[in-house]
């Protein structure tokens, strides 16, 4: 689940469960509706997690904030956003954040009091980069996005946002592996490959090429089907499975 940064902003209120202190979302907040603002649902869904601000707040005045990372959920025909990682908190009159280090504050309200929670941005590139393996890129201006790196995978953009693409998906993405491809065969100088052995899945693999190179060696795989150059006969050589067999030519057979 990749965590989405965007600079439109999501503004609900919300109550507090009292089980397991995620937010049960009440609908966009009536200051929020003034400015067309969009609902957690609408902007993150349930497969992204986002920045989040909660403030309980009494009298217009802001008793209790928590930044915090967190995703929305659905529970029958409600929707929650589950605090799955609290960040800092700051209480009225504090100037500097205290790490949620026991977890996420309590946001009980009384009488008179308050919760709105939005979506927000992370205050650092270090806040930005809160889980392992991620990068930092940009789909919008001024949005730094993190972007979780799965295992054997890279960074790609096609005309989406940028994210990762693993090696066992390329065949999936149509424009990537096409685009691929063409790099390869349009390229016309030489291309060094490390590999011990290229190995061609298909039964009905082709090579072909204008000129085809062997070069000498003096230790080949005994391997049946080994087609090698051998320089001391000056002969080219294939493994029959038992023995290293010449491949020659008649000069009765040439053209003249």
């Amino acid at each position: 689940m990749n965590l989405k940064t965007t600079r439109a902003v999501a503004i609900e209120d919300a109550l507090q469960e009292v089980k397991n202190k995620s937010f049960k979302l009440l609908g966009i907040s009536k200051s929020a509706q003034l400015a067309n603002a969009p609902s957690f649902l609408s902007l993150f869904g349930t497969d992204h997690k986002f920045f989040y601000m909660a403030e309980k707040i009494y009298k217009d005045a802001v008793k209790l904030r928590e930044r915090g990372i967190g995703r929305v959920i659905q529970h029958g025909t409600d929707f929650f956003l589950e605090r799955t990682m609290p960040l800092a908190y700051y209480i009225s009159g504090d100037a500097n954040a205290r790490p949620c280090y026991n977890g996420p504050v309590d946001f009980y309200l009384s009488e008179g009091e308050q919760l709105v929670v939005s979506s927000s941005f992370p205050l650092s590139h270090i806040e930005s980069l809160c889980d392992s393996h991620c990068v930092l890129a940009s789909n919008e201006e001024f949005s730094p996005v993190p972007i979780k790196l799965t295992e054997f995978s890279f960074l790609s953009r096609l005309d989406g946002p940028i994210t990762s693409v693993s090696f066992s998906s390329i065949k999936d993405v149509p424009e990537l592996s096409e685009s691929i491809l063409e790099s390869v065969t349009s390229y016309n100088k030489q291309i060094s490959f490390g590999a011990s052995k290229l190995s061609m899945k298909s039964k009905r693999g082709v090579i072909s090429s204008h000129v085809f190179q062997l070069n000498p060696t003096s230790n080949p795989p005994t391997k049946k089907g080994t087609l090698i150059y051998d320089e001391n006969d000056d002969v080219l050589k294939y493994y029959d499975g038992t023995s290293w067999r010449s491949l020659s030519f008649s000069k009765d057979n040439l053209s003249t």
